[in-house]
């Protein structure tokens, strides 16, 4: 689709000087509505890639998550941190004993 934009733009180019003022706003018109339905085909692809992408990493993370909190809950962790810098740096897992939000609203409450 895009080879066929870019020959009907090298042709319009190159046969314009021979065209009448219709003529040229017709092709030119043409390749516009090619050039607009292939975008639209591109994006609607990239949509449909990134869709795919998303559903993949969703199971991989969740696989690891459950892995994750297995082996934390087997060998007693109570706080897994993601070592990484940046926004991504966050808590993995933490063990209910450590939560202290009960007592938190325990003491907003009085």
């Amino acid at each position: 689709m895009s080879q066929r934009i870019e020959k009907a733009k090298e042709e319009y180019e190159a046969n314009r000087a021979n065209m009448t003022e219709d003529e040229r706003f017709d092709k030119r018109a043409q390749i516009e509505s090619d050039f607009g339905q292939y975008r639209s085909e591109l994006e609607r692809r990239q949509r449909l890639i990134d869709t795919q992408e998303e559903r993949v990493l969703k199971e991989v993370v969740t696989d690891i998550e459950k892995v994750l909190t297995g082996i934390a809950e087997k060998e007693g962790y109570h706080l897994v941190l993601n070592a990484s810098k940046g926004p991504r740096a966050s808590v993995l897992y933490h063990s209910a004993t450590i939560d202290i939000t009960p007592r938190i609203l325990e003491e907003l409450n009085k």
